[in-house]
């Protein structure tokens, strides 16, 4: 079986633009493979980045020494979408 594939990820930016814009990861490719063989499609990754702040109430507002009641943390985090394809040849009875 020969087959085209064209697969898409979309997801919309961060930001605050009007409309917002839209982040698009594409994989195309042609792949030939026997019937009932099951194909895995990958490299279209993800990666969402996020900062938070936690800080002692009052202490954390005040100026320069608030700094030393604040904790700012930063974290990441990858994903890979994998698609299986198994495509399978349908036979048609005629009676």
């Amino acid at each position: 079986i020969n087959m085209h594939l064209d697969i898409r990820q979309d997801s919309v930016a961060s930001g605050t633009g009007s409309p917002p814009a839209i982040n698009t990861n594409q994989v195309t490719t042609r792949v030939l493979v026997n019937d009932g063989g099951t194909i895995v499609l990958g490299g279209v990754f993800r990666e969402e980045t996020a900062m938070s702040e936690s800080k002692t109430p009052f202490l954390g507002d005040i100026p320069y020494l608030g700094r030393l009641f604040k904790r700012t943390k930063r974290s990441s985090r990858r994903t890979e979408l994998l698609i299986f394809i198994t495509p399978k040849i349908l036979e048609e009875n005629f009676e």
